[in-house]
């Protein structure tokens, strides 16, 4: 998956002396780009497993702004019935990992729009499930936590059913918080962290 980038580019170091337009490794995968030391320069690597980046590289990493996605062109001519959405994440990246402002797209339709740190969901963002319930609030690596919304929907409809807003802790719902519902009832609570209920 698309994580594998924090060691994939480890066995293809891109030298820093001239190259040829588009670079080609053992196992299939392709670089075509620029190959200066220290700049950022333009690049993209097709992999192997059909991920491709194009963006900004610097020191043989993904650094700086650039777009991963897979690339299943192979799958779809196989099987043109196949509905399989791939990954898809556009934004900032430092040393290889998604780092700053970004958005991210799973094959299930799921996504993640906001900050990131070292790979990990990190800072103020909004996640929006398939089913379309969504959190939007703060993320400390890769889990709800702190002042967090989470909405409520009827599958299929963009109507909200409840609306809750308070406090997050590891994922799940922690202290003072006030829940709203569709017919106007409003609920104030205090939750112990804890799984959802």
């Amino acid at each position: 998956g698309l994580n594998c980038f924090s060691g994939c580019l480890v066995n293809f170091p891109l030298q820093s002396r001239a190259a040829k337009p588009v670079m080609g490794f053992p196992d299939e995968s392709e670089y075509q780009g620029g190959t200066t030391s220290g700049d950022l320069v333009p690049g993209i690597f097709a992999f192997s497993n059909h991920e491709v980046y194009d963006g900004e590289w610097r020191d043989n990493k993904l650094e700086g702004r650039g777009t991963v996605s897979d690339d299943h062109r192979l799958r779809r001519e196989e099987n043109p019935r196949d509905e399989f959405r791939g990954t898809h994440y556009a934004g900032e990246w430092k040393q290889n990992r998604f780092d700053g402002e970004g958005s991210y797209t799973w094959a299930s339709g799921s996504s993640y729009t906001g900050q990131w740190k070292e790979g990990k969901k990190h800072g103020k963002g909004k996640y929006v499930l398939t089913n379309t319930n969504s959190y939007e609030g703060e993320w400390v690596e890769d889990e709800m936590h702190g002042e967090g919304v989470y909405a409520t929907r009827v599958i299929g409809k963009d109507a909200i059913t409840s609306l809750y807003e308070g406090q997050w802790e590891h994922d799940h719902r922690a202290g003072a918080a006030t829940t709203t519902y569709a017919d106007g009832d409003v609920e104030v609570q205090r939750w112990e962290p804890g799984p959802l209920h």
